[in-house]
């Protein structure tokens, strides 16, 4: 999926700058949520399962669910404040990963 730019424009009206932030993110939710997965969104793979081959079937933007991770400039981290993957527990044998982007 190609991501289209949404020129941002600073003006002097904080108020004006808050709403174009708004916009910017809604619009790239919306994106995100065009590829079938949500920000947000768990996935358990088998753990003989990589890193690499895990996103060359889902897309980018996926970190495990480790715990320490770092998600700093994530889609996620803009609505939660988290700046590392949250840790997910998943069945014996299995890895998760979570879309922040």
């Amino acid at each position: 999926m190609s991501s289209t730019a949404f020129p941002i424009i600073q003006t002097a009206d904080p108020t004006l700058n808050r709403i174009q932030t708004n916009i910017q993110n809604t619009f790239s939710a919306t994106q995100a949520a065009a590829s079938g997965y949500i920000i947000g969104q768990i996935i358990f793979v088998p753990s003989s399962m990589t890193g690499s081959q895990f996103t060359s079937q889902v897309g980018s933007g996926w970190v495990p669910a480790d715990g320490q991770t770092s998600i700093v400039n994530s889609t996620y981290t803009t609505y939660t404040n988290a700046i590392v993957a949250p840790l997910i527990t998943g069945p014996t044998g299995t890895t998760s990963y979570i879309k922040v982007n």
